[in-house]
């Protein structure tokens, strides 16, 4: 028999992946492997999966000279590897909320909305503003005016010189910089350290949520994935606040062990010539198993064909 699909071998409680029957034969020295798919006739000889092309294909674990069979899938359904089944329940609290927003999302908006009013409540904008007196969302748009960036200039100045409580009540140190089509050449986005918790990496983290829900056959976490982020160099603005554009400030606080499972590294993703930095991302990641991209599609077009171009393809697959 022959291994159709990925086949996981465990021994010793290590776990190890191989793809012919033959090449792990020849791994651990074993001539033989049972074609009996439920069990092995040698309890001491470590062995996947087999099937013919309709059959089923088992995964087995060896473990205190025992088989036991731990999942199955048909041959021509690959199952989720092991790494992203284990992972992707991290993800299923957040996709039983995510399934409530259709149906709840009035009253979700409104929480957050009562949310965000009480934070800001005793901020100079939200004393100024009567925050506290604000009950339904009809309130705030009577109450709030709209504003242009030059409306919330100073106050914003007045934080990146590290002033407290002015539009937000924690301490700003990072800012997103932004290309400008009115006055300034560029404006000075606050980014807090709540919204990059809980509006741009979750909104990340959602992202997979839906992703892995609507794929349950993923290998998304079998292979890194490549993040391509705008330029950072360290900017201060004065000694309490940095800036740099929104996707660089994102990499920059991203949690340590979304590193592990990504490429490039954090030195040359922050880089802050262009050419330069996609010269390195295409030399050290060419030649790495590469399952999803993540970045703004104009730049991402600019690495492929620079990938493309290095390794002679047509195609990235």
């Amino acid at each position: 028999s022959t291994v159709t699909s990925l086949t996981y071998i465990v021994k010793r409680s290590y776990l190890l992946s191989f793809g012919k029957c033959n090449y792990v034969s020849r791994l651990l020295r074993c001539d033989y492997f049972s074609a009996n798919r439920n069990r092995c006739t040698d309890p001491r000889r470590i062995f996947g999966g087999f099937s013919n092309e309709k059959g089923p294909i088992f995964h087995y674990l060896y473990k205190d000279n025992k088989i036991y069979r731990i999942f199955a899938c048909n041959s021509n359904n690959r199952s989720m590897d092991i790494l992203t089944n284990t992972i992707s329940l991290l993800f299923r609290p957040r996709q039983k909320e995510i399934a409530r927003f259709a149906q709840d999302a009035d009253a979700i908006q409104h929480k957050q909305l009562k949310s965000l009013l009480s934070t800001a409540r005793n901020t100079e904008w939200g004393l100024k503003h009567d925050y506290k007196s604000i009950q339904e969302y009809a309130d705030f748009c009577e109450r709030i005016p709209l504003q242009t960036y030059d409306d919330i200039k100073p106050y914003v100045t007045r934080m990146i010189n590290g002033e407290r409580n002015i539009l937000w009540p924690s301490v700003v140190r990072w800012y997103a910089k932004s290309s400008g089509t009115t006055n300034d050449k560029s404006k000075f986005l606050p980014v807090t350290p709540e919204i990059l918790k809980g509006c741009h990496y979750k909104g990340g983290f959602d992202t997979v949520s839906i992703y892995l829900q609507n794929n349950p056959d993923s290998h998304f976490f079998a292979s890194k994935g490549l993040i391509l982020g705008g330029s950072h160099s360290p900017s201060p603005l004065n000694r309490n606040a940095h800036c740099g554009d929104l996707s660089a400030v994102l990499l920059q606080n991203l949690n340590p062990l979304v590193n592990l499972i990504r490429v490039p590294n954090k030195k040359i993703i922050l880089m802050d010539e262009w050419e330069s930095k996609i010269k390195a991302i295409v030399e050290s990641t060419w030649k790495t198993d590469v399952n999803s991209l993540s970045g703004v599609p104009s730049w991402m077009l600019v690495l492929i064909k620079a990938v493309l171009q290095k390794t002679g393809s047509e195609y990235l697959t």
